[in-house]
């Protein structure tokens, strides 16, 4: 600690006038402060204080509260997604908590029919997934391509399996040609000899709606001669593990060629379906523009919880049926009390 002494022997003592007047510094004389050019500054933050007043007390008007701003204060309650406030303040969107994605929001598109199907109701049967509520039921099946190799379809029928969606062919998502899936033959012929029901599909890499009409009739030509008892589905993926002439397609590009599939489809005499998964189908396709398609939905859960009304589920890719080597795709699809796919 300093004493008085010291601080007194430091205080400096009075300056002498300069002889000369002192050098210019380079910076102007700092002017006197006007306390009267104060007065506006004072006035307009005022004026901003009592606008953002107003602003708060309109915004409570027009908006509703939210669940933590209309609770007593001193609660903790975390304010919920669901609460109806928010449904008041976006009409137009719906939040959904998915199992996969998290808590996301997402178009409500009102020509659809939601999932009324209950999680509590699907149960396993002989180690599979199975569903029977409300007179709907579901029915085990698979969907094959070449790259399943030779099938017994009459193991395949006696293991369970009661329906088979076979792959007709491909665009490839390189240079983009149109190929025939080489056991695409084999497969109807021999699904259909075993009792199956049978539909099929088609791997398509469209970036075009005239390229998604040129699949739809390629399809249809390979299957003259045959009879479907399911739909002709349209199975458009993204290429996660290569580069592909489908990278570029934007949202709105790929609801216009998928409705120009199933329109295609529909006048050379089939029934369109649209195969996607959860994100493609919430985040890319605008789903309204098919309030009469069938979707057969890719999700790999215990329970499917895919918002929409859905036909077929594909709920896993490792599947194993007596009859096909290797792994096979496993659907559920859902039929009604008249034996037809819900829809």
């Amino acid at each position: 600690m300093e004493t008085m002494e010291t601080v007194r022997a430091a205080e400096p003592t009075a300056p002498t006038p300069p002889t000369a007047p002192p050098a210019p510094s380079g910076r102007p004389p700092r002017r006197p402060c006007n306390r009267w050019m104060l007065i506006p500054a004072v006035l307009l933050c005022l004026l901003l204080t009592a606008a953002g007043v107003w602003a708060g007390r309109e915004s409570t008007r027009r908006y509703p509260l939210t669940a933590v701003e209309a609770q007593p204060t001193g609660t903790t309650t975390a304010p919920s997604l669901f609460d109806p406030d928010y449904r008041l303040l976006y009409p137009d969107l719906q939040v959904i908590d998915d199992p996969d994605l998290g808590v996301i929001w997402i178009r409500r598109q009102t020509a659809l029919r939601e999932n009324t199907l209950a999680a509590e109701a699907f149960t396993e049967k002989d180690g599979v997934p199975y569903y029977e509520k409300d007179g709907v039921r579901s029915g085990l099946g698979v969907d094959v391509s070449e790259h399943q190799g030779e099938i017994d379809w009459e193991k395949v029928r006696a293991s369970g399996v009661e329906f088979a969606m076979v792959r007709v062919g491909y665009r490839g998502y390189g240079y983009g040609a149109l190929h025939e899936d080489s056991y695409f033959r084999a497969n109807i012929r021999g699904a259909q000899a075993a009792g199956l029901r049978v539909g099929a599909y088609f791997f398509s890499q469209a970036v075009t709606p005239a390229e998604a009409r040129e699949e739809a009739d390629f399809a249809a030509n390979l299957l003259h001669g045959y009879t479907l008892d399911l739909p002709l589905a349209m199975d458009w993926e993204a290429i996660t593990q290569d580069s592909a002439r489908t990278d570029e397609v934007e949202a709105e590009a790929l609801t216009a060629l998928c409705r120009a599939f199933c329109e295609q489809t529909e006048k050379n005499g089939y029934s369109p379906m649209l195969y996607m998964y959860k994100t493609l189908a919430y985040r890319r396709l605008t789903l309204g523009d098919f309030p009469d398609v069938p979707f057969w939905i890719a999700e790999l859960q215990d329970t499917p919880s895919f918002f929409y009304r859905f036909s077929l589920w594909q709920y896993s890719y490792e599947g194993h049926v007596d009859g096909i080597d290797g792994f096979v795709d496993m659907n559920l699809g859902f039929f009604g009390a008249d034996g037809e796919l819900i829809r």
